[in-house]
């Protein structure tokens, strides 16, 4: 069975997708999962797991913190693991089921990040903040010249996802209702 385009899989754009709220996309790997630093240990937060032959250190709070921006966001998955991420990530970290997944297809673009043709394709023209350790080269260059809010959070690999970040988001989203409501 296909995926649904009004859920956003595949290549129709987030302009297809019914929601009024501002899309986050979502990286996995060195966000949800960060890197471990050789002789260094993640923080209490951080649970191992073993997913196939990978293995991956989630915390259960970034599934709580996903939950309450999913009230201020439409939460996508923008990550390599693509529909593994509702699969096998989701569930462990307690995330939202069934969110839309960014299908990457362009991985030998040149000159840029191999994810911005497919996430400018997929957003359109809906507001966004992107969470991702590595969105790329020209990511930043291509977010500060939308006209549209556009943020990027960019963790530390090696730390994930913080508090700081989270709370950046949060604050980001309730902007957008004032940059809604603000005249042309």
């Amino acid at each position: 069975m296909g995926a649904s385009p009004l859920l956003g899989f595949g290549p129709e754009p987030a302009s297809a997708l019914v929601s009024p709220l501002p899309l986050l996309l979502i990286d996995v790997d060195g966000v949800l999962n960060p890197y471990v630093r050789p002789g260094t240990t993640l923080g209490a937060q951080y649970a191992t797991h073993r997913i196939g032959e990978q293995v991956v250190r989630l915390a259960a709070s970034h599934g709580a913190w996903l939950h309450r921006l999913a009230e201020l966001y439409e939460l996508v998955w923008a990550t390599t693991w693509e529909a593994d991420a509702n699969a096998l990530i989701g569930p462990i970290i307690g995330a939202p089921p069934n969110l839309p997944v960014i299908s990457f297809t362009d991985r030998d673009a040149k000159d840029w990040t191999w994810k911005l043709p497919a996430v400018e394709r997929f957003v359109a023209d809906r507001p966004l903040a992107w969470l991702d350790d590595d969105p790329g080269q020209g990511a930043d260059e291509w977010a500060a010249v939308r006209a549209i809010p556009t943020l990027l959070v960019k963790p530390d690999g090696y730390d994930g996802w913080t508090e700081a970040e989270y709370d950046a988001l949060f604050d980001f989203a309730h902007g957008i209702d004032s940059w809604r409501s603000s005249p042309a």
